[in-house]
């Protein structure tokens, strides 16, 4: 029996094909009217995105007014109110978006009432982590609430610029001339001659005064244990107001 000549449903093209070819085709639920496997898949993926495309639907757009298509997936992400990116931006301009669309859980917020003049206002996760979901955010009903709440008072515009002292943890250093008159040879403690520092004996923080008489040689070593044992009292309660490192 000669093949039978066919017309491929994809591409339009023809084909030959023996007949036992066709029936066996038929036999195992395979499709005998296509030209090759290569219009077979591409058949097959049209046939699916066509299937989806029916289970989508055919919207209004809220700022143009034109009719456009959204899939279930778009639909359900809360992409079914505006057609295009430059009516998306219309419909903020047009205060057309509300908080109605469904968000990621991690941004998802809440309308809350102020406390204090009951006005509706939206607020983000975050916020209300943050335990600042109490007021519409208003700066009268923030200043309002903490009274309310802890007594604060709210800093006036004075208290914001005025200058901060800085603090200074050294009340009295050596001058360069005194360093290089009274430095000595080799530490007072342990004899080294390596890293040597000028040391006051008595504290300024603890009443002693910059003169030679109250002035020792020591290692940075030396000093540092020296600072780290004897003066430590000393120096915490020289913290607030600045202290001397000797």
């Amino acid at each position: 029996m000669p093949q039978i000549t066919l017309t491929c449903e994809y591409c339009g093209a023809s084909f030959e094909k023996w007949p036992s070819a066709i029936r066996y085709a038929e036999a195992n639920g395979t499709s005998s009217k296509f030209c090759s496997r290569a219009c077979v898949g591409k058949a097959r993926s049209d046939g699916s995105i066509e299937a989806k495309r029916k289970r989508g639907s055919t919207l209004v757009c809220e700022a143009c007014g034109n009719g456009f298509y959204r899939t279930v997936s778009d639909i359900k992400a809360g992409r079914s109110r505006f057609c295009s990116e430059p009516c998306r931006q219309q419909g903020f301009r047009l205060k057309l978006i509300d908080k109605s669309a469904p968000r990621p859980q991690n941004l998802r917020g809440k309308t809350i009432t102020c406390v204090v003049c009951g006005d509706q206002a939206y607020r983000k996760k975050s916020m209300i982590e943050r335990n600042i979901d109490k007021t519409c955010g208003d700066p009268k009903c923030v200043s309002a609430y903490g009274r309310s709440m802890w007594g604060l008072e709210p800093y006036s515009e004075e208290e914001f610029l005025k200058p901060r002292p800085r603090r200074r943890y050294r009340t009295t250093n050596f001058t360069p001339l005194q360093r290089k008159k009274w430095l000595g040879t080799e530490c007072a403690h342990c004899g080294s001659n390596s890293n040597l520092t000028l040391d006051h004996i008595i504290p300024c923080c603890a009443g002693g005064t910059n003169v030679q008489e109250n002035a020792q040689t020591l290692c940075g070593r030396c000093n540092n244990i020296k600072a780290a044992t004897t003066d430590r009292l000393l120096a915490r309660k020289q913290t607030s107001g600045g202290g001397c490192k000797s």
